[in-house]
């Protein structure tokens, strides 16, 4: 628990208002290389990182991807803030600050539930990726799902989205067709 609180602050320290992440995507290219993953990628909407599982041969190639969004709204006014919004605070067992849960705390639970998988026999890849621009117009999304679709070949690919939100809904897409 220790890690992913550190983490979290790490990240809600980072100023990343939608079309200002370059700090971030820098930040956690870093930390997916360090931590060990088999392949990382940082584009200027998007980062990655991947861990490869040994496939035989018959066996379907599939991944499984963990996604978010590292961007986060504007601050606003700044008095109406009991902190100052990027540096993180915990109090009474509670972490606060700009985006600790819209979504940078999904984002650490995508980055540690990723990196969990490092050295096991994986059957499926598995990827996290942190995506910019969510909070003005998905353009990280749709940068990483072309990405995706124009360099990976799998037969089947699984995408979970730790958005906060309570819309109970499940899409269901192809390769081919960005959602």
């Amino acid at each position: 628990m220790e890690k992913a609180v550190e983490l979290l602050k790490s990240l809600v320290d980072i100023p990343s208002s939608s079309g200002n992440e370059s700090e971030i995507l820098i930040y956690l290219e870093k930390w997916l290389i360090k931590e060990g993953f088999d392949f990382v990628v940082r584009e200027e909407t998007f980062v990655a990182g991947q861990i490869k599982a040994i496939v035989n041969n018959g066996q379907k190639k599939e991944a499984i991807i963990l996604a978010g969004h590292v961007d986060t709204v504007v601050a606003g006014n700044l008095c109406d803030w009991k902190f100052p919004p990027t540096d993180a605070q915990v109090k009474e067992g509670k972490l606060f600050g700009l985006g600790a849960s819209d979504m940078k705390g999904g984002d650490v639970g995508n980055l540690l539930a990723a990196a969990s998988f490092i050295g096991q026999d994986l059957s499926q890849d598995i990827w996290v990726v942190g995506t910019a621009n969510e909070e003005l117009d998905g353009k990280g999304s749709e940068d990483f799902a072309r990405y995706f679709s124009q360099n990976c070949s799998y037969e089947s690919a699984l995408c979970v989205i730790a958005e906060p939100t309570d819309l109970e809904k499940i899409y269901i897409g192809h390769v081919e067709i960005i959602l």
